[in-house]
């Protein structure tokens, strides 16, 4: 929302009261935003997005493990593509690779502070086929890379991947075929199978939460203030968060900070997930217990990182995707429990 302290004090001083400068002030919440390098050479181990990721010849490129619950999953979609979706469940296919961040160069930004590794690379894997059908660990992975920088490789695509998404676009040729242009601007972007190469450069950011995110019930004066004047407080709030976050394209991704729902936070979701596949199927809690739980424990999770579809395939999409670790897990820098969490408008 805003690259500097000084510029956010700014703008809050001309739409706000002098005694809700402080408030805001001290409401703001840091988090690392994306640039386009356009100079960049998409230097080994540096931060991007889409193509493929830096990994040592040793890793392997993750792949989803075929769920026992596959149709149950494939059938959320609906009828249409239900077969397909089945399909890619049950084969084992490689994630689509979504981005790298070069931990080196967050943590020079000095605001992650301890809440990342100081060396390496997080790479961050999704299923974007049938991930938005199932809010679970196995839709997307997040991989913590330590490798020194000189041993890291740049990886091809796998054949599976590569095979799919050339399926992919000669479906879309043929059901496009009488739209040449639209197809033309289609083609040109990613697929489910993957995105475009940028490579990107990381920038502060500091930015009020939404109005109907954890962040926000927590802070109790804020949200008094917010609720008991909607017209001097609320509206002028929604209208300078709203201003930015629509102000342009990428401005939805984010590296830490306060999730950006197109829905409700996507922390509940996470802590639904959790809750769901450990102690509601342990305890057998009531849906009315469970609820308490998950608005209780949703304050334990953390956003990693947020995507918008739209600017990671470089065309028109529906959806974000979010990735949010436990703040345990975060603290122990386990990465292999992360949720990701998808939604759209």
């Amino acid at each position: 929302m805003f690259e500097t302290i000084a510029i956010a004090q700014q703008i809050i001083e001309e739409r706000f009261t002098a005694q809700d400068v402080d408030l805001l002030m001290n409401a703001l919440v840091p988090s690392v935003r994306f640039r386009v390098d356009a100079d960049g050479d998409g230097r080994v181990g540096g931060t991007r997005m889409g193509g493929t990721p830096d990994m040592p010849a040793i890793r392997a490129w993750p792949a989803r493990p075929a769920p026992e619950n596959a149709r149950e999953i494939a059938e959320r979609g609906g009828p249409d593509g239900l077969e397909d979706r089945l399909r890619h469940l049950e084969a084992d296919m490689p994630y689509a690779f979504i981005a790298q961040i070069d931990l080196e160069e967050a943590d020079a930004l000095g605001i992650a502070g301890d809440l990342l590794p100081k060396e390496g690379r997080l790479l961050f894997f999704y299923d974007l086929v049938t991930g938005p059908y199932d809010t679970d660990w196995q839709s997307g992975q997040v991989i913590w890379d330590s490798a020194p920088r000189d041993l890291l490789v740049t990886q091809e695509i796998p054949a599976e991947l590569r095979d799919a998404e050339q399926a992919y676009r000669a479906a879309l040729a043929v059901e496009m075929a009488a739209y040449p242009d639209l197809l033309e601007e289609t083609l040109s972007g990613g697929s489910p199978y993957g995105g475009p190469r940028r490579a990107m450069e990381l920038t502060a950011n500091y930015a009020l939460p939404a109005a109907y995110t954890v962040a926000f019930s927590l802070n109790a004066e804020l949200k008094t203030r917010y609720e008991a004047e909607p017209e001097l407080f609320a509206q002028p709030y929604d209208d300078l968060f709203y201003a930015y976050w629509n102000g342009g394209p990428g401005l939805r991704n984010q590296l830490l900070g306060v999730p950006v729902p197109e829905q409700d936070d996507p922390r509940f979701d996470a802590a639904r997930a959790d809750l769901d596949s450990r102690q509601a199927r342990e305890e057998g809690l009531s849906e009315e217990a469970l609820t308490e739980q998950i608005e209780t424990r949703a304050g334990e999770w953390r956003l990693l990182l947020q995507v918008d579809l739209s600017d990671f395939m470089q065309v028109p999409q529906d959806g974000t995707i979010y990735f949010l670790i436990n703040e345990n897990d975060l603290g122990m820098r386990d990465f292999d429990n992360v949720i990701a969490v998808y939604q759209q408008t």
